[in-house]
């Protein structure tokens, strides 16, 4: 029937291989390239973290209620836990015919159903898949700028600038200098400003007990002399003689002024709001405590404040207004006042700074990790790429960018440790090359063989024609061009040789053995051995059959070699 419609409808074939061709080409330009396929891992990692928590702290308050909960779920296989210090980390393993998009919704759903202790953060949850690994690794190095330098221009200009890049899903840096600012206070500095600060009090403290005992002592004085003269009437008047008059005041007088005095005290410390001397108790004015650790922190945390407080309208333009403000300096912060005895009173004590009480400084984490191009300090740059964008595409475009960031930036340069985009070129290209060479070869032999130019150039074409074709069905089904898709184009283009070579072999015996005119050669030729070669090639196929019945990883990896 075919061979039939073929010999008769020449032009339609014609049209038909041209429309194949077309459509070869565009879907081959327009094909997504890739190392390997598209997979679907049967594996998730659950990250929890609990400040400040021991290991075994976060064992038992977060990695057990995990465990216990994900292991109900189903299609579960194992579970795997990792308690360390402020951080529990859960591994979930799934059978291989698990579908992880409904496994993630049943994740989210359980984890929300739990009530974790107070310090624990919100699990998060991340699904392992091929497409999370970088495509791009590469050193970040200036010239001449110290590793903190370049740790901000990584993090604030080169970063950004390749996140901009289409297909770019996620520029991450390793092996940043962290700049740390260190407080250290010394107690023995707190406890000699709280002993000059106590030593002022004191002299503050008895010079206000000397200005009130003479205080005290006047008001005595003068009601002494109230208390002498009255009485003296009131006796004299009673008819008591002077002399005796005089005894009886002289014996009443220490009592009335040991009452007069302690009633002065009182009146002078409700005058003054304060306590009585005698009483315990500080002078009003002066600090109820000295300084402390706690004040000291309390004091740096309420310094270091800064928070939006609404917006004013003013003539129809909006101000936002914010509250508090934040340290911008090391200086800033070691000149914070941390106590102002002239505020309170002390005389002849200066001004508490937070230098005088503690050592300001500022250290970062180099001595843990780092990374060194040509011996100047560099920054491991990883470039991860959104999935539907080709590996290809992307690492061109990076490079791309990082040549212009170069050209702005003389002194910055890139040093690429791994391409996936160009280890794709490589593959594919070693896979067409040897596709090329293999049809090239199988061209030459035929030509050997036959002794004709004409079956030769005809199976010459068909390799092409047939390869575009498969172009054209795996661009429309979503097939990317990896090593297994190639491989299998490998195989075909094998079998496709075997087929033409029999085919043109029988059509050209029966031009010689039979008087029949070329078409009808072709047509029963053909038709003679369709039935060995449509064996054949099912007897090639059915090896690939078990890999249609095969679920998980196994089918994902294969099934575009079928």
């Amino acid at each position: 029937m075919l061979e039939k419609f073929s010999v008769r409808k020449p032009f339609t074939v014609l049209v038909g291989v041209i429309l194949v061709v077309v459509l070869g080409v565009v879907s081959f330009m327009n094909t997504s390239t890739d190392l390997m396929p598209a997979m679907d891992l049967p594996f998730t990692a659950i990250f929890t973290t609990q400040f400040g928590a021991t290991p075994e702290q976060v064992e038992r308050d977060v990695s057990i209620p995990l465990e216990a909960r994900m292991s109900t779920l189903s299609g579960i296989e194992t579970v795997q836990s990792i308690s360390m210090e402020h951080v529990s980390i859960l591994i979930l393993q799934f059978t291989e015919t698990t579908n992880m998009d409904s496994a993630s919704l049943e994740i989210r759903e359980a984890l929300d159903m739990m009530n974790l202790p107070d310090g624990v953060s919100r699990p998060m949850t991340i699904r392992m898949n091929p497409e999370m690994m970088p495509v791009m690794t590469a050193n970040v190095h200036m010239a001449g700028v110290a590793i903190d330098e370049l740790s901000e221009f990584a993090r604030y200009t080169v970063a950004p600038a390749l996140e901009g890049v289409p297909g770019v899903a996620m520029a991450s840096l390793s092996g940043l200098v962290q700049n740390q600012l260190h407080v250290v206070i010394e107690a023995e500095r707190i406890d000699a400003v709280n002993m000059q600060m106590g030593m002022a009090m004191a002299a503050i403290m008895e010079a206000a007990m000397a200005e009130m005992a003479q205080m005290v002592e006047a008001m005595v004085l003068r009601s002494a002399e109230e208390f002498t003269a009255n009485r003296w009437h009131e006796l004299l008047e009673e008819g008591v003689s002077p002399e005796e008059a005089e005894a009886q005041i002289q014996e009443e007088l220490p009592v009335f002024m040991e009452t007069a005095s302690l009633a002065a005290m009182e009146q002078i410390a409700e005058e003054q709001g304060g306590a009585a001397p005698g009483d315990g108790e500080m002078p009003i004015g002066l600090p109820a405590e000295m300084l402390s650790v706690d004040v000291i922190t309390g004091l740096l945390t309420a310094q270091n404040f800064s928070m939006p407080a609404g917006i004013i309208t003013e003539e129809g333009i909006e101000y936002m207004v914010r509250v508090g403000d934040r340290f911008e300096s090391i200086e800033e912060i070691s000149n914070m006042l941390i106590f102002d005895p002239g505020a309170m009173g002390l005389v002849g004590v200066a001004p508490v700074r937070l230098s005088d009480i503690a050592n300001v400084f500022v250290t970062d984490d180099s001595h843990l990790s780092f990374t060194r191009v040509n011996g100047n300090p560099a920054v491991m740059l990883s470039i991860q790429r959104q999935s539907e964008f080709p590996t290809a595409d992307v690492t061109n475009a990076v490079r791309d960018r990082m040549d212009a960031l170069i050209a702005e930036y003389p002194e910055l340069g890139f040093s690429i440790l791994m391409d996936q985009g160009e280890m794709i070129g490589i593959v594919i290209s070693s896979v067409m090359n040897n596709l090329l060479v293999g049809g090239l070869l199988a061209i030459v032999i035929l030509l050997l063989f036959l002794r004709d130019i004409r079956p030769t150039l005809i199976v010459a074409v068909s390799i092409p024609v047939s390869i575009m074709l498969a172009f054209t069905l795996m661009y429309f089904t979503g097939v990317s061009l990896n090593m297994i898709s190639m491989g299998g184009l490998a195989l075909a283009v094998g079998m496709l040789v075997d087929n033409s070579i029999v085919v043109i072999e029988n059509i050209y015996r029966m031009r010689a053995t039979t008087d029949r005119s070329v078409a009808r050669a072709a047509v029963s030729g053909a038709k003679q051995v369709s039935g060995a070669i449509v064996a054949a090639t099912l007897t090639t196929a059915a090896l690939f059959v078990p890999i249609i019945f095969t679920e998980g990883m196994t089918r994902q990896i294969f099934q575009d070699l079928v």
